[in-house]
């Protein structure tokens, strides 16, 4: 094929090799899922290839395949839980079977899970807020601790060291609060792809509404460990959207 000639002048890039260019690609499609979200699709993929294996079924997602796996998982955990061990399965299975998402959104597929969430009713449960008192003693007792796990602990930061990530904490000088509202600055969370950062702002009332706080014990809470706010509140806005 014949390309015309360029209308405007181009730049002068390196030819890259077929070697270089599968390089490059492979390290962009890595990059696409945080570490915590593809550990989470790898164990999904692993309970799904499981259950192929010891049921003696292909690995190919058909739809009676998925809804039998999901028939059998929801026997295990929570079956709120099968929808997302359904997204690990087609993001880690897609490159070899191009239907798995067809196949996952299928009627019987969705109506297996919708009647497995009847059959398995898990009762709602919800811990009691910390008090002030509480996170204080805790906080005596492991500040001056010279242990790694102890200062990942009072940081609520993950013990895997892939998982740790600093754009991702919230640094305590930027974290303002007063009687109406909340204030931080949030660096990166894995659904801002471009890592621009935001100003996060909320009303008091509206944190206490989305967090279902019987009192205001919720201000001492998330004033000593701001990372939790950030998760209680994008944890909403997934479940939301």
């Amino acid at each position: 094929m014949n390309l015309p000639p360029p209308s405007s002048r181009q730049p002068v890039c390196e030819v890259w090799s077929r070697e270089c260019l599968l390089h490059e690609r492979n390290i962009a499609l890595g990059s696409v899922l945080e570490p915590s979200s593809l550990s989470s699709y790898t164990s999904a993929v692993q309970s799904y290839t499981t259950f192929c294996r010891t049921h003696d079924f292909p690995v190919d997602p058909t739809t009676d395949t998925l809804s039998f796996y999901v028939v059998y998982i929801c026997h295990f955990i929570k079956p709120k839980s099968v929808s997302s061990y359904l997204s690990g399965i087609c993001n880690q299975l897609e490159v070899f079977y191009p239907d798995v998402r067809q196949n996952c959104t299928h009627p019987i597929v969705k109506r297996t899970l919708q009647g497995c969430k009847k059959i398995h009713i898990s009762i709602a449960s919800r811990k009691r807020p910390l008090q002030h008192t509480e996170l204080t003693k805790v906080f005596d007792k492991l500040h001056s601790s010279l242990s790694f796990d102890d200062q990942l602990f009072l940081l609520v930061f993950p013990n895997k060291n892939v998982l740790q990530d600093f754009r991702k904490v919230i640094m305590q000088l930027s974290f303002l609060a007063n009687d109406n509202h909340i204030e931080f600055n949030l660096l990166t969370h894995k659904a801002d792809r471009a890592f621009r950062g935001n100003q996060i702002m909320f009303k008091v009332g509206l944190i206490q509404a989305i967090g279902r706080w019987a009192s205001e014990s919720f201000k001492i809470y998330i004033r000593t460990h701001p990372v939790l706010l950030t998760a209680l509140l994008f944890s909403q806005q997934s479940s939301t959207s």
